[in-house]
């Protein structure tokens, strides 16, 4: 923001037309405008500084940088993962550039404890710092890189019901187990599915073994044909398929040679006209496609996965256990939302051009089983679903996550929590006041002189509001001077005078600079990673050229003594005046 000082000049005023002299004192939009487009292209803290001392000393216009309520405000909400992370939806896996608000996702349902298609309310994507930490969590199969602050359906070992934790609750606590997977749909979908359990079956084979689909618009020439080798596995996976299409009571016709056998079938007039004809169809040649599993309950996924794997490791020796192979990564992406439907976890691997898909039935993954490290990244993101919840694919591997449900429960029990504080006697009779609800914080101002008691009220009424919940909840309350200011009361030595100070009596220093709005220089870490807390404001109790010169104009505009300075700058604070 740019706010003229006193002197300041605007050019816009003509002497001559009286119009323009009830804008004196205003700056003009169109130079807003291109400070505020000059200032969103500086880097580093130097050039902000060095321009405001400009700006302040040359044209009178006072600079009031907001950049670090900004980031503080963003990174107390980062619940995000990398942009390696993809989100399943019902026409397949997505990178987060591709959402837009309003599109569908699988969600899960911790109240059926069943997947869900779900709407995606807000896209989230910050890339405003130079970089953000996430956790790197690594396991067999399992891939995920999340912030601390990132949600996860958990389950403690013995626990009933599932939990929503952050990245850091989760790994507090060793007997935790992350949700992975589900089944899609209602309860009542797992014993009464949408297909023909045989038909699901046929399509699994054909998926498989088909090796000619001549399929056109001329219904008179549709026809499919699955070709076996001719060894004991092969004869024994044709015998099957035979089976199946007799029970569905297709035609079909049979021929061997002296390495094959092989099976065809006409598309016409049968059973399979309206499923497999390319024009007609809802598996069009027997592929099995995004659009084809969005059709599926869970209980139809798990017959057609098991299947899959079946009819391959029928066939194929270098396929063991529950693994299916394909060639394409267009068809490994398919496999991999038919098992997330199905309920089952799976995990993607490459070799030789190959892609395996590894299926587990495991519905937990223990947290003990990880190894966490941290690292940077420049972009985070996350979506916001109806259910507070989606379904990720990360370097392969498929899992249930969560993201907050802040504007709908967290909204309520705010609004809930200023009716009981408006009520409360007490507060009223310290001299409690609210100011303005942001989002699921309460900004509200109490006499220096009871400010214990009346933080300890805050506290208890938000609590209270949400005392309904199945759960605990708690209220972090923070006593400042002004809002996202330092903390209070000063947690530093005052020092006596200015000379020789201690580490500390200089954070003291710089814990008053920052209250009347200078800017001081973020120090990294010497292992290079970036400061957190107090130092993450700059109050490091390292001296610098701008703590320096920060004094020195203090004490300039106010025009004191130096050593007045520590007295005035702290009744200034501490008063306001």
């Amino acid at each position: 923001d740019f706010r003229p000082l006193s002197g300041y000049v605007n050019p816009d005023v003509d002497p001559l037309d009286p119009e323009t002299l009830k804008n004196q004192g205003q700056i003009p939009e169109r130079i807003v405008q291109a400070l505020q487009k000059e200032f969103k292209s500086y880097k580093y803290f130097g050039q902000i500084a060095r321009r405001t001392r400009e700006l302040h000393d040359e044209e009178h216009i006072k600079v009031i940088n907001n950049r670090p309520k900004i980031t503080e405000a963003s990174r107390q909400c980062v619940n995000c993962v990398d942009v390696k992370t993809e989100i399943l939806t019902p026409t397949g896996w997505k990178p987060y550039y591709r959402l837009s608000v309003g599109d569908q996702c699988y969600g899960f349902n911790q109240k059926t404890g069943k997947l869900e298609i779900t709407t995606i309310n807000q896209v989230l994507i910050y890339d405003q710092e130079e970089s953000y930490t996430v956790n790197k969590l690594e396991g067999h199969g399992f891939s995920a890189y999340v912030t601390p602050e990132h949600r996860w359906v958990t389950q403690p070992d013995g626990h009933p019901t599932t939990l929503m934790q952050t990245t850091k609750e989760m790994l507090g606590s060793l007997d935790n187990n992350i949700v992975i997977s589900a089944m899609f749909g209602e309860p009542s979908e797992e014993s009464a599915g949408n297909w023909d359990v045989n038909l699901l079956k046929l399509f699994a084979w054909i998926n498989v073994v088909c090796i000619t689909r001549e399929l056109t618009s001329n219904a008179l020439n549709s026809h499919i044909a699955l070709c076996f080798p001719r060894s004991e596995k092969g004869v024994g996976a044709c015998s099957e398929v035979k089976q199946l299409l007799e029970s569905l009571e297709i035609p079909y016709t049979s021929t061997e040679s002296t390495l094959y056998v092989s099976v065809f079938t006409s598309v016409d007039n049968t059973r399979l006209f309206p499923v497999l004809h390319p024009q007609y169809g809802t598996v069009p040649g027997g592929l099995i496609s995004h659009n084809f599993v969005r059709t599926l309950s869970g209980s139809d996924a798990r017959v057609l996965m098991d299947t899959l794997i079946h009819a391959q490791q029928s066939l194929k020796e270098d396929v063991q256990g529950n693994c299916y192979q394909t060639y394409s990564k267009a068809e490994a992406d398919v496999i991999q939302q038919l098992a997330v439907v199905a309920g089952y976890y799976s995990s993607a691997s490459t070799v030789n051009d190959k892609y395996y898909i590894e299926v587990c039935k495991d519905r937990r993954y223990p947290v003990d089983s990880l190894e966490v490290t941290s690292l940077e990244t420049p972009i985070v993101w996350c979506v916001s679903t109806g259910l507070g919840t989606w379904v990720a694919r990360r370097s392969g591997s498929t899992y249930i996550t969560g993201n907050s449900i802040i504007q709908g429960s967290a909204a309520e029990m705010t609004k809930m929590a200023m009716l009981m504080l408006h009520n409360n006697e007490e507060w009223q009779r310290l001299g409690g006041r609210l100011l303005v609800p942001v989002h699921d914080e309460l900004i509200c101002e109490a006499p220096i002189q009871n400010y214990e008691r009346c933080a300890q009220i805050l506290s208890d009424m938000m609590v209270e509001a949400g005392n309904f919940l199945p759960f605990p909840i708690n209220c972090d309350v923070e006593i400042t001077y002004r809002w996202y200011g330092n903390e209070y009361p000063c947690p530093y030595p005052q020092p006596k005078s200015m000379d020789n100070l201690t580490e500390d009596e200089v954070k003291w220093v710089q814990y008053h600079l920052l209250e009347v709005e200078y800017l001081l220089p973020v120090i990294k870490n010497e292992d290079g990673s970036k400061p957190i807390g107090a130092a993450a404001k700059g109050i490091n109790g390292k001296v610098t050229p701008e703590y320096e010169e920060a004094i020195r104009d203090y004490i300039a505009r106010s025009r004191i003594r130096p050593e007045e300075f520590i007295e005035h700058i702290h009744h200034r604070v501490d008063q306001g005046v």
